[in-house]
């Protein structure tokens, strides 16, 4: 009996571990967030953006994981920074471009890093996972180096830190 009591306990544990379950909110219907993203260590910089969870999270879902872009993008993130993704957030995250202004990046349009309003990326990424059962889990929204801000990955950070 004790041996059945650790077995379905082990169970329970690791489904807790792996991520939302039926009782969590889909994304769209939890109250939105916004991000205030900001250049330097910490988030502590110049102002680049403030960002809507909630429409970015419309985007990705618009967006999903396409094979070849003209863009590039959307592109797989590897988190060697160890940034604290949110909870649900798997291994296998990508990136995607979010302009300052909130709108979305044109995946489909070449790049054009010389001209701010000609499909240039900028520096906001919205990451996200794509999980097991192709279903989109928000991850966060952070800031990219550039020449300007040399430095790691960042995440924005939220007006209320309370999700």
């Amino acid at each position: 009996m004790a041996a059945l009591i650790s077995f379905v306990s082990a169970i329970a544990a690791v489904s807790v571990m792996a991520g939302p379950t039926p009782d969590d909110p889909p994304l769209g219907t939890r109250p939105d967030k916004i991000f205030i993203c900001r250049e330097g260590k910490n988030n502590g910089g110049k102002l680049i953006g403030n960002i809507s969870r909630n429409k970015v999270t419309e985007y990705i879902n618009n967006v999903g994981i396409p094979l070849d872009t003209a863009s590039g993008f959307p592109k797989p993130f590897v988190n060697n920074m160890g940034l604290k993704f949110e909870i649900g957030c798997g291994e296998e995250v990508y990136q995607l471009p979010v302009l300052a202004n909130g709108e979305p990046f044109d995946v489909n349009k070449k790049i054009n890093q010389d001209t701010a309003n000609e499909n240039n990326p900028g520096r906001l990424r919205v990451f996200y996972d794509w999980g097991q059962n192709w279903s989109m889990w928000y991850c966060g929204i952070g800031v990219v180096p550039d020449d300007k801000d040399p430095g790691d990955v960042h995440l924005c950070t939220a007006e209320d830190d309370n999700f």
